[in-house]
């Protein structure tokens, strides 16, 4: 079995690095961290080009993160909250898989077998609203056949590290519980 973590901060070393870490040592099989600050990706343009070529045409890499995403057993989007919603560079991500979606849309692309997944999100503060940055994510794991994503928030980094929050640690631990099982349902999301 192989995990593929998408994560999306910019700091190799924060907060959602810190989260990851923890999923990391708690899952029993492959796990790769792909870090899209390291990966030449840009944002989708509109061009409408995968409305008939059913195909991405930007030269970046998202061809080969898509590849990667596509072949993992199961995905995780790791994120920071910005202003309510996903980092930048995750939002970068999930615009290109306008692809997906418009091939899906014209009958030609079904997502694959369902796998597991999850979101994990990183929030400096403990809005309720963070947890509206859920929407896009399952929105773009869903084109990958994952369905019902474990989701852990973990709020108020700013002042709470990430490593010192028991709570984050227990969710964590349920999450990769989750990504390696049979469960058709993950546990119960919420903050933590």
């Amino acid at each position: 079995m192989h995990t593929l973590i998408v994560n999306g901060s910019p700091h190799k070393n924060g907060s959602t690095a810190a989260l990851t870490d923890l999923l990391r040592r708690q899952l029993p099989c492959e796990c790769t961290e792909l870090f899209l600050r390291e990966q030449a990706l840009s944002p989708c343009v509109d061009c409408r080009a995968c409305q008939t070529q059913n195909r991405c045409v930007i030269p970046d890499d998202f061809a080969k993160i898509l590849a990667a995403m596509q072949s993992a057993d199961a995905v995780v989007f790791a994120a920071p909250v910005w202003f309510c919603t996903l980092s930048v560079p995750m939002l970068t991500l999930i615009s290109r898989f306008q692809c997906l979606w418009a091939a899906q849309a014209s009958g030609v692309y079904t997502p694959p077998a369902k796998k597991n997944g999850a979101i994990l999100l990183t929030a400096g503060n403990g809005s309720p609203k963070n947890k509206t940055a859920f929407i896009p994510a399952r929105e773009a794991l869903r084109l990958l056949g994952v369905d019902h994503p474990a989701e852990v928030l973990c709020p108020d980094t700013d002042t709470r590290p990430v490593r010192e929050n028991i709570q984050a640690a227990e969710q964590i631990r349920q999450a990769a519980e989750f990504l390696t099982s049979d469960k058709p349902n993950p546990p119960p999301s919420g903050m933590i």
